[in-house]
This record gives C-alpha cells, structure tokens and sequence, in this order.
C-alpha cells in the first residue's frame, strides 16, 4: 500500500510538474507575443511619429514665416521666451540634419543594390548571347556538313544517273542501227491475210525493195489496195518451181548464176527509203552517179523530250513563345509619393523550320531545297526564353529612369 502511495503520489508530482512546465511556456509564448505585439506598436508608433515630425517640419516653416512677422511686430518679447525659440529651432535643425544624412544613406545602399543588379543582368546577357552564338554555330556546322553530304549523294546520283543514260543512249543507238538494217514492211494488213475470205493469190511488192516480192493469199476485199501500190495478181516469177523443186534460172530471177537485172536494181535503191551503202558497182561509173545524183535528207535521231518531274514536299514550323509584362514605379523616399507608374510587356518568338520530301527534287525551287537541309532544333531552354523577353524591357526601363532624373 505504501509503495502505491508513493507511486501515486510520484505521478501527480509528475502532472504538476508537467502542467507548470506548460504554464510557463505558455507564458513564454504570451510574453514573446506580448512583446511582438508591443515591438509592431513602437514601429508603427515611429512610423507615425515620423510622418507627423514632416508635417510639423511643413507647419514649423509656415510659423518660422508668422514667428518673423510677429517678431517684427512684437519687439519687446521676453528673453525666456527667446531663448526657448533658440532651443527648438536647434532642435529641428538636428533633426534635418539626421534626416538628410538617413535618406543620402538610403540612395547611396539604393544605388549600389542597382549597380550590383544591372552588373548581373549585363553577364547573364553576355553569358546568353554566348550560349547562342555557340548554338548558332553548331546548328550551321550541321547544317553545312548536311549540305555536303547531300552534294556527294547528288554527285553520285547524277553520275549514277549520267552511266545510266550513256548506257541507254547506247542501247538506243544500237537498236536504231539493227532497225535501220531490218526492213518492215508497212504496206501489209494484218487483216489482209488472216481470216481469209473469198481468197486471191498477189505477188507482193515493197515499196523501194522490189528485190524482196513474195506470193501472198489475200481476201479478194484488199486486192485493189494492193495492186494501187504495185502488186500483180498472181504468183511471182521468182517461186516458179522446176520440176526438181528448185527455182528457175533465168535472167530476171534469183537462182545461182542469174544476171542481175540492172534497171530492176536501179529502181529498187532509188525507192529505199533508208541510206544505201555501196560495197561495190559494175564498171559503167555513170550507173553509180545516177545513184548519188538522188538527193536524201537523213533527220536527225535526236529529239527534244518534255516531261513532268513530281515531288511532295512536308514543310515543317516549330514556334515557342515567351512573354510577360514587367511593372515599373519611381516612388519618393522622403515623402512616399508615386511619381511614376508604367506597365511594359515584351515578347519573343523562337521558330524552327525544316522540311522533307519524296520524289524528284528537280520540282523544288531554291528555297524548298535549302530548307530540306536543315534539320529540326531544339527549343531554348526557359531561363534563355526569359532573358530574351526581357531584353526590350530592360532597354525601356533604362530610358525611362534616365529621363525621369534627367530634372534633378
């Protein structure tokens, strides 16, 4: 029982110990909020005390001006009372005093914090156009080295494209030669001998290469076309067989051994429509100049071709805008009064600009190709953004302050 006493006994020790504890602090709070309370009154108290002290400065100026209007007027004033005047206007003069040197104080901390100020703005700015010079440089490096790799692909794609061309010009030309060295034969009518109808047998002329005749069965409808261009009705002398199978051997056929008929040949070259090329001629030379008196035109095989290139362009435009607006006053140290008030927004656009496209590039104009050069850029980073709003706004301020002062 006793030691349960005791242990009782301890605990509300304990309590009281704690609850005092907190009384005390909540003292202490009280006190130190007493004390706030009381350090904002004496503050205020000042405050006032100052604002009243100028405007008995303004009131003592108009009763110094009565004082000497009266003083002229009341000559035998008392020395008592002279004397306290002396004492007062000590007393103000002390007090202007204190406070010229208190405001020369304030504009001299004023004017280093601004100094100290526009130092810092001045190396972030140089520090910006720095970071952009160098952005600038490296964006034209990559643009320049782009610009020559797209050269060299050129080069070799017109390379590529000029071995490409030599190498069909020279199909071309060799397929031209092999044309010109076969003959077609325009005269014939696929239909002329395909299903036959009412069938006639011609001898089959070419036009300018009469050494080439042949049997043909045509439908009886187209035989007066062929004979308007020289074809004979009938068989041609040519496929005349003897009785071995073989050809005849006459003077105006074809077998071995045959003379060539000169007039059949003459016509024959002079209603070639290509070049004739002679190998050799007989010994009449007059035969060869009746040949070469023919007057020929040979076109030229190069012709003009006009075609349409195509290509899509994807023209690319990334902006970022920073902007915002800065207020600006010049209030009066002394008096509290607002001599100025502006309000100054400023604003800057970054745009980057790029572009792709498929197709042939001869479709694009000067500008399209040099923008397919450059390449997307990242956007600046915010403290850059807010730097170069900021630039015009600063320039203002400047010349708004330096106008303002350009009076005192």
């Amino acid at each position: 029982m006793l030691a349960e006493k005791l242990r009782i006994e301890r605990e509300a020790a304990e309590r009281d110990r704690l609850a005092r504890e907190a009384a005390e602090k909540a003292h202490a709070e009280r006190a130190l909020a007493e004390k706030q309370r009381l350090e904002r009154e004496r503050f205020e108290k000042e405050q006032t005390e100052k604002a009243l002290a100028e405007k008995a400065k303004v009131e003592s100026e108009a009763a110094e001006k009565q004082r000497l209007a009266k003083q002229a007027a009341e000559k035998a004033q008392a020395e008592r009372e002279l004397a306290e005047k002396q004492r007062l206007e000590r007393e103000r003069l002390e007090k202007e005093q204190a406070d010229q040197a208190l405001a020369e104080k304030g504009k001299a901390e004023r004017e280093a914090a601004e100094k100290e100020r526009l130092a810092k703005q001045a190396a972030e700015r140089e520090l910006a156009e720095k970071q952009r010079l160098e952005k600038e440089k490296l964006a034209k490096e990559q643009a320049e080295k782009a610009l020559a790799e797209k050269e060299k692909a050129d080069k070799e794609k017109a390379e590529k494209e000029k071995a490409e061309k030599d190498k069909a010009d020279k199909a071309k030309a060799e397929k031209e030669k092999s044309d010109k060295d076969s003959y077609v034969d325009d005269t014939i009518n696929k239909d002329d001998t395909t299903d036959v109808k009412d069938p006639v047998t011609i001898c089959h002329i070419p036009p300018g290469n009469k050494m080439n005749q042949r049997t043909l069965v045509i439908s009886r409808s187209a035989l007066k076309a062929h004979l308007g261009h020289g074809d004979m009705e009938g068989t041609c002398e040519s496929d005349k067989k003897d009785q071995k199978g073989k050809p005849q051997d006459d003077k105006k056929g074809k077998g071995p051994g045959a003379k060539i008929d000169i007039n059949k040949n003459e016509q024959a070259l002079l209603f070639r429509s290509d070049q004739v090329l002679f190998a050799s001629i007989e010994k009449d030379p007059d035969q060869f100049l009746r040949y070469t008196e023919l007057t020929q035109v040979i076109e030229s095989d190069t012709n003009k071709v006009y075609g349409t290139v195509k290509a899509t362009l994807h023209h690319y435009t990334k902006t970022t805008t920073s902007k915002g607006t800065v207020s600006f006053r010049i209030i009066d140290a002394k008096t509290g009064a607002l001599l100025s008030v502006e309000k100054m927004p400023g604003e800057f656009v970054w745009v980057s600009e790029w572009a792709t496209f498929n197709g042939d590039e001869r479709a694009l104009s000067a500008a399209q190709l040099r923008l397919t050069t450059l390449k997307e850029l990242p956007p600046p980073p915010p403290q850059d953004l807010f730097i170069e709003f900021t630039r015009p706004i600063y320039d203002q301020i400047t010349m708004k302050i330096r106008d303002f002062y350009k009076g005192y």
